[in-house]
């Protein structure tokens, strides 16, 4: 199980900057956390960047364009990082795969920059792409969950109300999903990692979760924790055994 907590592109001393924007949508958008409220470029060149100055140096292992609509047939897709604002021969310059959903790429070993770049080139240069948020940090690594206690509950935040002759009418929402996870078998050592994930992201921070790699819950979700885990002790060997339960919320 992974989770993206800590995103460096929503630090207070980030510069963004873009080759084209929309007035309307413009780049600084990518620090919302609220995944509707988009980047989108312009409609004249093909090719496309966006860049952070994140101030100082970062270190980051994993990249996640998410919310977009770049479609399959754009090209050179890359992700750049160098410790100067240029470009011709960035230290980083890795090729990105496209996905629909999440586009995530993780570095094979941690990369410290203070200038990175996601960029790629649209197939028609009079179309806009759009953006809801870019991820640049550090991808943290749990112990895969119990798999009969995996839950999903479907939310609708649509709410009825009724005429005088009682027929419905709907104020149409958006819908979301309420997930619980239960883990167990970890040790101390991986207790104290979810503590420092849960004093960085209390209730109600963006995050990004995948609950396994492989198999049927691979997909990236973006969210935020419902509530802050209660880890009880459920063995002992040469150190503690722990679980808990991971109480997740989608983001709208």
């Amino acid at each position: 199980m992974k989770f993206w907590c800590e995103n460096e592109l929503d630090g207070s001393n980030v510069v963004l900057s873009a080759s084209s924007e929309d007035s309307e949508w413009p780049v600084e958008n990518l620090q919302n956390e609220h995944r509707r409220k988009v980047f989108t470029t312009g409609d004249s060149n093909a090719d496309e960047w966006i860049t952070a100055d994140f101030g100082a140096p970062v270190s980051f292992n994993s990249l996640i364009v998410f919310a977009h609509n770049l479609e399959q047939t754009d090209s050179n897709l890359y992700v750049q990082a160098h410790s100067s604002p240029s470009w011709g021969s960035p230290e980083v310059d890795e090729e990105v795969t496209w996905a629909s959903g999440a586009i995530v790429h993780e570095f094979s070993a941690t990369k410290t920059y203070q200038y990175a770049r996601f960029k790629f080139t649209k197939n028609d240069a009079g179309e806009t792409r759009s953006i809801g948020r870019i991820f640049f940090g550090m991808k943290q690594t749990f112990t895969d969950p119990d798999w009969n206690g995996y839950k999903v509950k479907k939310k609708d935040l649509t709410r009825l109300s009724w005429s005088v002759g009682h027929l419905p009418y709907a104020n149409i929402k958006g819908k979301y999903r309420e997930i619980s996870i239960r883990v167990s078998g970890y040790e101390y050592t991986e207790k104290q990692q979810y503590d420092v994930l849960e004093d960085y992201s209390g209730i109600g921070k963006s995050m990004f979760l995948q609950v396994t790699d492989d198999g049927d819950f691979t997909e990236y979700i973006y969210g935020y924790l419902r509530d802050l885990n209660q880890h009880e002790v459920e063995g002992q060997d040469s150190e503690s055994v722990w679980k808990t339960s991971i109480e997740f919320e989608e983001a709208v």
